[in-house]
């Protein structure tokens, strides 16, 4: 990367100026200073652009030219907007497409950035939000990224057919005043990934440390906003009867009044949300409320009783989206307020210290900062609102969704990191006018891929719900166990919104193969044609394939022996470099068999095979097996055994049986 030029265009009085200049040397015009420095780092260099005015001025542009040779085995990571927005790696010759004019009838627009970034649909022209980087055919990475969001947005672009990339600060609206301002501060490395990404997300959250996994069930995805105190307190029943071991349980949209009237409760919630809080931490759970607290839509009293909490542009409401659950058209509150927040700590006061509630998943935050406004940009007015919420939320947990991300970066303790799932496949109309961020199980899944190095560094990824059930439901099986499994081993939140009592048998033990959610580690991943990850839980490490694509994909296994659950019983062994065909949307786990005696070869009860085992110890021809307390499916255990011979194990008697050449099994029931 060769860093060629930086560009600072404002306005002092009447006139504008454009100031060019060479980073990491000083440089000055008419009423401003320029202040760069360029900073050594082991893998690279850190730039800073800090600015000195003698009055107050306005900001136009700011930007930083660099040149870098793109080539066809290059693959570029452009992370999305917000939540929603598709993020992945994208092939030089790509396109992030336009959307159509008519997206405006329905304010979808207001959801992304299509607003404020000028989208060009041409090829090799691709953005990246915060930060981004090149995979180069060896595997290592040309790094760049932002460490100082809360001054405005920085976006990365990528001009591939000019051998280009433009880092540009989102400054509209910006104006400073006499002092040094800093405004863009930014890394450019390059090196194996495996020291590239923890070092710049160790930069902007020295000494974090994030939450533990956690499982849940959230309402959203079964009854949307048809909700109740019976059905919620019917589904918590489902869980305590059947002794799911969950973590958190959380009611959805659908209890209030109308969004944005958040102390008003629906009849249908006749006890109160007391009541329901209190009945969820009585079942040995944590409650958790869903919240937007920066929108209201149409008909909402908020909207009557206050309007001068809206933000407001040209003398109208500023809209932040439409949505047909909800009376249409939605609005963004003005987070500039003083009275407005005022409102907001008195709505947090009384969801976790009256109500009772532990969680609150903060939707639709992208709103806070949809407009700049009293000389801040959306980045630096998105970064105090998400400062906000964490003073009013003190030590309870906040799951934020729609925000964008680096607002987010230790403020929030779990985060979404794609868009929502649904009940089939893909939205393809919506797919069809190039909308990032559509309703869609693919799309979501593209981004649990593309943002899962983000999980337990910034923030625990909550990579959305997943879906197993047979009502309501147009997902094959394969996709089905997709969604349950990538978001098994990608992230670090895992939800059902299915009415866990009527699933079948079947249904019931693929749902409780998630139990325990264990951390994953040493996480290696490769996207071509199949997704493919390797990782270890514990002493066990795995392979790991899912096929995202509509056509049959093709891999090879490593060397070794590997065990695969999903596989029909007689097949369920299989050796090392063996090619294995995935049907589309597809997904399986492979265990790689250790050469120890008596050391766990497989097992049934959980989706990656040997993870709930916690000891196997062996004297003569006595053997102990312990599982984790928190498995409950019935379990079929594989050991290794030196030869053929008979063994207790756990009480009964069981005799190894041949596999191949140098491979015996032995199998018992428990």
């Amino acid at each position: 990367m060769n860093l060629k030029r930086g560009t600072i265009r404002y306005q002092f009085g009447k006139r504008e100026y454009t100031l060019s200049f060479t980073p990491g040397v000083a440089a000055s015009s008419r009423g401003l200073q320029i202040l760069s420095e360029m900073i050594h780092l082991e893998h690279g260099w850190r730039v800073t652009v800090a600015l000195e005015p003698e009055a107050s001025l306005f900001i136009k542009e700011a930007s930083l030219e660099i040149n870098y040779r793109f080539t066809g085995d290059d693959r570029i990571y452009c992370n999305g907007f917000q939540s929603w927005t598709e993020s992945r790696e994208f092939y030089p010759n790509e396109k992030i497409k336009k959307l159509p004019l008519s997206s405006k009838k329905f304010k979808i627009n207001c959801m992304g950035d299509y607003h404020f970034y000028p989208y060009s649909g041409g090829k090799g022209r691709l953005h990246s939000h915060s930060y981004c980087y090149i995979k180069q055919k060896t595997g290592d990475l040309s790094f760049l990224g932002s460490l100082c969001e809360e001054t405005g947005y920085t976006i990365f672009a990528c001009e591939t057919k000019k051998n280009r990339i433009m880092i540009v600060k989102d400054v509209e609206g910006l104006e400073i005043s006499p002092g040094r301002h800093a405004i863009m501060d930014i890394m450019l490395t390059q090196g194996p990934e495996r020291n590239i990404l923890p070092s710049y997300f160790e930069e902007l959250c020295p000494g974090l440390e994030t939450r533990d996994p956690a499982t849940g069930w959230t309402s959203w995805y079964r009854h949307y906003t048809n909700i109740s105190e019976e059905i919620i307190l019917g589904n918590l029943k489902s869980f305590t009867q059947n002794n799911i071991p969950i973590d958190i349980f959380q009611v959805d949209d659908g209890y209030q009044s109308a969004v944005g009237d958040w102390l008003d409760i629906k009849p249908s919630f006749p006890n109160g949300m007391k009541h329901i809080a209190d009945s969820i931490r009585s079942a040995g759970l944590r409650p958790g409320i869903w919240l937007a607290p920066f929108i209201c839509e149409e008909g909402s009293k908020i909207i009557k009783e206050h309007p001068e909490w809206l933000l407001m542009s040209g003398g109208k409401p500023v809209p932040a989206g439409w949505n047909p659950n909800w009376s249409g058209t939605f609005y963004a509150l003005d987070v500039l307020n003083d009275e407005f927040l005022y409102h907001l700590r008195e709505v947090f006061n009384t969801v976790f210290n009256q109500w009772g509630f532990d969680l609150v998943k903060l939707d639709f935050l992208y709103a806070a900062a949809i407009e700049p406004r009293q000389g801040m940009t959306r980045g630096t007015i998105m970064s105090e609102a998400m400062k906000f919420m964490r003073r009013c939320a003190g030590d309870r947990l906040i799951l934020a969704c729609g925000v964008p991300l680096p607002a987010a970066f230790g403020m929030a303790d779990y985060c979404r990191i794609g868009s929502d799932v649904a009940p089939k496949w893909e939205d393809h109309l919506l797919s069809a006018i190039n909308y990032r961020e559509r309703v869609s199980t693919a799309n979501s899944l593209a981004s649990t891929v593309g943002r899962s190095h983000l999980n337990g560094r910034v923030f625990v990824n909550d990579p959305d719900a997943v879906i197993l059930r047979d009502e309501d439901n147009s997902l094959s099986q394969d996709e089905r166990f997709t969604l349950f499994m990538l978001n098994n081993l990608l992230g670090g939140l895992l939800f059902t919104s299915d009415d866990v009592g009527a699933y079948s048998p079947e249904l019931a033990r693929i749902y409780l193969s998630l139990f325990p959610f264990r951390k994953k580690e040493n996480m290696t991943l490769r996207v071509n044609d199949l997704v493919e990850t390797t990782f270890r839980i514990g002493e066990n490490s795995y392979t790991a394939f899912a096929n995202l694509s509509s056509h049959r994909a093709k891999s090879v296994l490593g060397d070794g022996t590997f065990f695969c659950s999903t596989l029909p019983e007689e097949d369920r062994f299989v050796a090392g470099d063996t090619e294995i065909t995935l049907r589309p949307h597809e997904s399986r786990c492979y265990l790689s068999v250790r050469e120890e005696f008596f050391s766990v070869a497989g097992t049934t009860a959980h989706v990656f095979p040997g993870s709930e085992i916690i000891s196997c110890t062996q004297k003569g021809e006595v053997v102990k097996i312990t599982q984790h307390e928190q498995v409950r499916n019935r379990n079929t255990v594989y050991l290794r055994a030196p030869n053929i011979g008979q063994y207790i194990i756990n009480g009964t008697a069981v005799t190894a049986r041949k596999i191949w050449e140098k491979l015996f099994i032995l199998q018992v029931d428990i």
